[in-house]
């Protein structure tokens, strides 16, 4: 991942499953889904569909904290 990459940068942003091909995310992003709308397919509907993109990078946060041992912030 490069911390310059501009998805770093958004955080408001808002992701659907169709960006990840980790089932583990995808199914993360589907069960918890608050938002009609994706900004990176500009999908907009009626049902929720997406995820804060903050949420995802905290769960995947979460996920290297606890694989690595360490102390996640």
């Amino acid at each position: 991942m490069d911390p310059d990459d501009p998805i770093f940068r958004t955080p408001d942003k808002a992701v659907c499953p169709a960006h990840t091909e980790d089932e583990a995310l995808a199914a993360f992003i589907a069960e918890h889904a608050s938002l009609t709308y994706c900004d990176y397919c500009d999908v907009d509907g009626n049902e929720p569909i997406a995820v804060p993109l903050i949420e995802l990078v905290e769960v995947i946060t979460e996920a290297i904290g606890r694989y690595y041992g360490g102390h996640v912030p």
